[in-house]
């Protein structure tokens, strides 16, 4: 089975929990948050592949929890925010939309576990994957070590 169809094959199978919470977080701070907290996920390690990008992007438009949202505003917040998290600039920027989840816990958890979920895709959850987590753990208060 291909990136792709791990992928897929993940979202598809997200938990009864997840799903439930689709209607509460159908709201532009969490697509941001979620948005933002993925693409640093993917280039946690410096560099983006072109398959990296495609199943990001396949992933974020197929997963469960983001199907509230308009594809095309999904796309559009994905490709921005994967040519920001190459920066170390525009990481800030980034960074500030997931900790805008920071007053919500459950919100903040959620993206936790979904950028972890996006991490995981491929089988090889890295260690500059695990580090950008305790990263964005840090930035929305919650204790890494209840995620990794």
């Amino acid at each position: 089975m291909g990136f792709l169809d791990d992928l897929k094959a993940r979202a598809n199978g997200a938990s009864g929990t997840l799903q439930t919470k689709v209607s509460r977080f159908n709201n532009k701070k969490f697509l941001q948050g979620s948005i933002a907290a993925c693409a640093l996920i993917i280039n946690a390690d410096g560099k983006v592949l072109d398959e990296e990008l495609d199943g990001a992007a396949e992933f974020i438009n197929s997963h469960p929890l983001l199907s509230c949202f308009r594809a095309d505003e999904k796309g559009a917040l994905t490709s921005d925010y994967l040519q920001k998290a190459g920066s170390s600039i525009q990481k800030i920027e980034l960074l500030g939309y997931v900790s805008a989840l920071k007053s919500d816990h459950e919100a903040a958890s959620t993206c936790i576990e979904l950028a972890i979920e996006l991490a995981n895709a491929d089988g090889d959850f890295a260690l500059e994957e695990q580090k950008m987590v305790q990263r964005l753990c840090r930035s929305l208060g919650l204790d890494a070590s209840l995620y990794l």
